[in-house]
């Protein structure tokens, strides 16, 4: 059947490549793609779709593979977002000023903004458009699951609420657990039983209350974050939701805090949550492993990278550490794992879950 299946690619122009990805990837959290040339900046949107920022001079010369394209003037993009509040603040935070707010008749709000090269960046909460009951965006039926599921599954937590609100007012990246993903670690944990919890990617500390929240009386939970301003927000958020007495935030290079817990010939952990850099994936998994006990699990988030894991060609050292990984695991007599693939308010990802054999970890301290 012939039919549009959506859209692949949104474009705008900029004369200063450098500044457009300074700006897309830190004021507005977008990753971007390795270059293969000096034609753009590519930024993953999400749901197999990219905003690519051109430099119009080079777009307008003759090319080989592609017609010539270009623009003068500003463009328009419009970003859907769910937490309009959120951005308002984390804009703030970084100095982004907002030209226009607008309020839509069907319920939908707009937020504008200029980009280092002036054309219009429209963040946009709810409905503007009457495209019909029917016509319903995956990624909008995802994001109403997972809010129907916080709804029903996951009781209000004004703490949780307050970290999230921490981190965007600091500008730090939306890379943070979804609630839906944050209540499926405590049940994780508190489906083991888990006392001692090793977490490697602290951030603000959102995924920390959640897996603190499953620790019994007496349990510890350890979390390694390599920004020295992001331990301390950390600290702050886990203070104020009252978990200071069971939670430790370590501060530095996570291979290295695993190799002093592992010189120290610390107690094994029951539960490892892994949500750091996937370039190294196998250092932490291989500590994860030497800091275990028999049975121990250890979770790593983000390992399906919106599908691109099975492709060994991407060039994306996350992708190539999460493939490494695997292969590892693969390889490992002592470990056995599931993948599993998640969609939701974060769009298309997933999780690994290994359980440590008994060949596999140490002796039980």
């Amino acid at each position: 059947m012939t039919a549009i299946l959506g859209v692949h690619e949104t474009i705008l122009y900029a004369n200063d490549l450098a500044a457009a990805e300074a700006f897309y990837g830190g004021a507005l959290g977008l990753r971007a793609l390795p270059r293969s040339g000096d034609r753009g900046v590519v930024l993953d949107l999400g749901n197999d779709a990219v905003l690519i920022v051109f430099d119009a001079a080079k777009t307008a010369l003759a090319h080989p593979e592609v017609p010539s394209h270009g623009a003068n003037g500003p463009g328009h993009v419009a970003l859907r977002i769910d937490d309009l509040e959120g951005w308002r603040a984390r804009l703030q935070a970084l100095g982004v000023a907002i030209e226009r707010e607008v309020s839509w008749p069907r319920g939908g709000r707009s937020i504008y903004l200029r980009d280092p090269a002036g054309n219009s960046v429209e963040l946009v909460a709810g409905a503007v458009w009457d495209l019909g009951a029917t016509h319903v965006h995956a990624a909008q039926v995802w994001d109403a699951v997972d809010r129907a599921f916080e709804a029903w599954l996951g009781p209000p937590d004004h703490a949780l609420d307050a970290a999230s609100k921490a981190a965007a007012r600091a500008g730090l990246p939306e890379i943070a657990v979804a609630p839906a993903q944050g209540r499926l670690l405590e049940v994780l944990a508190r489906a083991i039983g888990a006392r001692r919890v090793l977490e490697v990617g602290t951030l603000a500390g959102y995924s920390t209350l959640w897996l603190a929240r499953a620790l019994p009386p007496g349990g510890e939970l350890v979390t390694l974050e390599l920004e020295p301003d992001r331990a301390r927000l950390a600290r702050e958020n886990i203070a104020r939701a009252g978990c200071a007495a069971q939670v430790t935030v370590v501060d530095g290079p996570a291979t290295d805090s695993m190799d002093a817990l592992i010189a120290r010939a610390t107690a094994p952990f029951d539960l490892v949550f892994i949500d750091a850099d996937k370039e190294r994936c196998v250092p932490y998994l291989d500590r994860a492993v030497a800091l275990s006990r028999p049975g121990t699990l250890i979770v790593v988030d983000n390992v399906v990278r919106r599908g691109r894991v099975v492709d060994a060609g991407t060039g994306d050292a996350s992708v190539d550490g999460v493939r490494a990984m695997m292969e590892r695991i693969r390889e490992h007599p002592g470990l056995a794992a599931a993948g599993v693939q998640t969609v939701g308010s974060k769009g298309y990802d997933g999780m690994l879950l290994a359980v440590v054999g008994a060949d596999a970890a140490r002796p039980s301290a």
